[in-house]
């Protein structure tokens, strides 16, 4: 549990259960779910297939501590705190970038915006953003340029960008790169600035 922190999971691979206050929420490839601060929750894969999720928690909770349960209903409304991949729109991003808000501001989620995105075989112009951004590479190759330095990425591979640093993700293809990213704070992913 995270008393003061909003936490946001993407499951890459597998299938199981997430209870969150204790209701039960189906996790399969392309969910995404939002743990509000205060919320207890618990994971589980009865499945022989590894459950792979990424998570990502902000702000940093120094509290963050394991309870004994996932907690009981408040009431028997059962919150919306998860979101399929396939469900969300698809949101162009400059003229050759596409991305999908995962969990964001219609889930309860103030803090911290979760989104999936495609990057064709292009370059990007330099540019900086006014929030720190987390991206794992969900599937593609590429290279990320940071300032006067690079350094190649693969499926797998997880990118920190703090707040200002100019960077571009390139995409020598000529598959396209599909990324997880999250903003923090709140954000949204065709918002840059270029020098």
């Amino acid at each position: 549990m995270n008393p003061g922190a909003e936490e946001v999971l993407y499951v890459a691979q597998g299938r199981g259960d997430c209870r969150v206050c204790g209701f039960s929420h189906d996790l399969a490839p392309g969910t995404a779910v939002y743990i509000p601060p205060g919320a207890a929750y618990s994971i589980e894969n009865p499945h022989d297939e590894t459950l792979l999720i990424v998570s990502a928690c902000c702000p940093e909770d120094p509290d963050r501590r394991i309870v004994d349960e996932a907690g009981t209903p408040a009431s028997g409304e059962r919150p919306r705190l998860t979101v399929r991949e396939q469900d969300r729109e698809v949101i162009r991003a400059g003229k050759d970038r596409e991305f999908r808000y995962l969990i964001h501001t219609d889930l309860g989620c103030r803090q911290i915006t979760q989104f999936v995105g495609w990057i064709p075989q292009s370059v990007a112009p330099f540019h900086f953003h006014e929030y720190e951004e987390g991206i794992f590479i969900l599937e593609g190759n590429g290279i990320v340029r940071v300032e006067s330095e690079s350094y190649p990425f693969g499926p797998a591979s997880s990118i920190y960008l703090p707040v200002g640093v100019r960077h571009c993700l390139e995409n020598p293809g000529p598959a396209p790169v599909r990324l997880l990213g999250v903003f923090y704070p709140s954000g949204s992913p065709g918002a840059a600035s270029e020098d």
